[in-house]
């Protein structure tokens, strides 16, 4: 939910926009190129920004409401002091609480490796893995399902298939189709003749004619500051993604640009 609703969603509408009034095809590789060209860059830092402010916010349940990314201070007001901790200090404390993960060669689940490892080649792995309960002592209850087979009678290079072909029923949802893009230029001086022509453009602020940027094109109504896109979840719900003007207009300027400079550049070929 929060993935689409502060990141997700305003770039899948901002896309939905430029194909209703600034003449995306989505069926074009070569505008899915230039999408990728003019935008990629900004999609990735949206979702690292997206990353560090979601692993910023308050950890209900067992955090107490802190982040993962709060200093070591000790915050003093008039009616309490308490203190808020590191993400080193809350990474010793589940250290000293349920031990140390010992990674291994293929980074699988101690589980799993139990399982076609047998116990006795993973018994490491697992006693660092097992918590400690209240008493003090290592808990096993989360090894009692787990259905040991006799240690080594898997090949070591054979595990990694016999893993794939036992666990497929546990994975429902089928591989996402990825648009075809190709890059529309046969030779890289070209290319670098649309870049170049692109930051002129650019720089003069030019606004293309027909493609939906101009203000004289927008109707009484003005640009659209709002998108409605299909739930992926849901077939027949819609959302209502807001777009606001100073962030998104521009990018839809940049995009009209490219595409008219794109049809130019490729025009001399032709």
């Amino acid at each position: 939910m929060e993935v689409g609703l502060r990141f997700a969603w305003p770039w899948r509408a901002f896309f939905y926009c430029l194909e209703r009034i600034h003449l995306l095809d989505c069926h074009n590789p070569h505008h899915l190129w230039l999408l990728h060209h003019l935008f990629l860059t900004e999609i990735s830092a949206s979702c690292a920004e997206f990353c560090e402010e979601w692993n910023a916010h308050p950890i209900s349940g067992e955090g107490h409401n802190q982040s993962p990314n709060v200093s070591a201070v000790t915050i003093i007001q008039p009616s309490c002091v308490y203190n808020k901790y590191t993400p080193q200090d809350m990474r010793f404390t589940g250290h000293l609480k349920h031990g140390f993960y010992v990674q291994n060669e293929l980074t699988l689940h101690p589980d799993v490796l139990a399982h076609y490892y047998g116990s006795g080649s993973t018994s490491q792995s697992q006693q660092s893995q097992t918590e400690i309960n209240s008493n003090g002592q290592n808990s096993d209850e989360e090894w009692e399902d787990v259905e040991d087979i006799e240690a080594g009678s898997v090949p070591y290079t054979e595990l990694p298939s016999l893993i794939a072909e036992e666990q497929a029923s546990q994975f429902l949802h089928k591989a996402a189709k990825v648009p075809k893009h190709i890059n529309p230029f046969d030779h890289e001086n070209l290319e670098n003749v649309f870049k170049q022509a692109l930051d002129e453009v650019k720089r003069l602020n030019h606004m293309p004619f027909e493609l939906g940027v101009r203000e004289e094109e927008w109707g009484d109504e003005g640009y659209p500051e709002i998108e409605i896109i299909p739930s992926s979840c849901q077939r027949n719900k819609e959302l209502v993604v807001e777009l606001p003007h100073f962030v998104w207009y521009p990018r839809a300027v940049y995009w009209c640009q490219a595409l008219e400079v794109l049809g130019h550049t490729l025009a001399l070929v032709d």
